[in-house]
């Protein structure tokens, strides 16, 4: 995905004369950003449901602000614009909601399959 995007934007980085780093390559999107949520994402929706309170206030909050926080280094560090960071966000939550519809999907046939092989119906009228 990041490649695919990067040569379809063909953005350059930023040039700042004192920025704080170097990077190569293409600009947008930031796979920073979008690997910080995918991977943050993707272990919220694995570990949520069997948080409860407290702790999953935590763990969403603290996922909310090293996202936040990786992207605003990207531009802090002056290799990124502010729409590259968006972009990789915006990217980010895409692939997660994708896999999250994968995973549901796939969880719901399984179920299908289960209840084909017992001979369960689902329903309490039998």
């Amino acid at each position: 995905m990041n490649v695919g995007v990067k040569t379809a934007v063909h953005r350059q980085r930023p040039v700042l004369a004192d920025r704080l780093a170097r990077a190569h390559g293409l600009s947008f999107s930031s796979a920073h950003a979008r690997s910080a949520v995918a991977d943050y994402g993707v272990l919220l929706f694995a570990f949520l449901p069997i948080l409860g309170g407290a702790w999953r206030r935590c763990a969403v909050t603290f996922a909310v602000v090293a996202v936040l926080a990786i992207g605003f280094s990207r531009i802090a560090f002056g290799v990124r614009y502010v729409s590259d960071v968006v972009g990789g966000l915006v990217l980010g939550v895409a692939w997660v909601a994708a896999m999250a519809v994968a995973f549901n999907v796939t969880a719901v046939n399984r179920e299908r399959r289960v209840a084909v092989t017992s001979g369960w119906s689902g329903s309490d009228d039998q």
